[in-house]
């Protein structure tokens, strides 16, 4: 089996193919794609990334005009949600993360509701939704407790039909890409 450290190469060889021009193109058709699967969905909360590197350019302040947005933030050693108002606000962080310069932590309810939906980064996805993140853990130790839905953004071409996991790994309800999204299906029933 593949192991993550060769697929995150991997991927990352891919990205820094993507013309700016390209990753625009490709942006754009993600956003819609993201828009098309967001309207069959019930929600009023959306926790989210700032884009950063070659990540999809997700569409954050059509997201602020609709939804309460949070994103998140390294606060007393680790990593926490915490209200976006406007991206006039954001501030390169730990790791490169851009995240809000002053901010609240949002409440556990919040995080923790069944209307939250979470719009999750990743180097690669799998149709089991399955993601190989940065090597970090952020998202899995952000994930952990939560119960709203869990989408997993990226382009096509980082896409796989089967990644290596670890017990700790957060998996994906969907994953949304510049063509297409797709619920995922796996052992868990999503």
């Amino acid at each position: 089996m593949i192991t993550k450290r060769v697929v995150r190469q991997a991927v990352k060889a891919r990205q820094a193919l993507l013309t700016d021009v390209i990753r625009k193109r490709k942006s754009e058709s993600f956003n819609q794609q993201l828009n098309l699967l967001l309207e069959t969905l019930t929600f009023n909360t959306v926790a989210c990334f700032l884009p950063m590197n070659q990540e999809p350019d997700l569409d954050i302040n059509g997201l602020l005009s609709q939804y309460q947005v949070i994103v998140p933030k390294y606060m007393d050693g680790m990593y926490k949600f915490v209200h976006l108002r406007s991206l006039d606000e954001v501030t390169e962080g730990p790791y490169g993360i851009f995240e809000p310069k002053d901010s609240i932590e949002c409440d556990s309810h919040i995080v923790q509701s069944d209307y939250t939906v979470f719009l999750v980064p990743g180097l690669a996805f799998d149709y089991m939704g399955n993601r190989v993140g940065y090597g970090k853990g952020i998202y899995d130790r952000l994930l952990e407790f939560t119960k709203g839905v869990r989408i997993g953004l990226c382009f096509h071409d980082q896409l796989f039909s089967c990644l290596p996991t670890d017990f700790y790994d957060q998996r994906m309800m969907y994953v949304v890409h510049d063509e297409d999204f797709f619920p995922c299906v796996g052992e868990d029933g999503y």
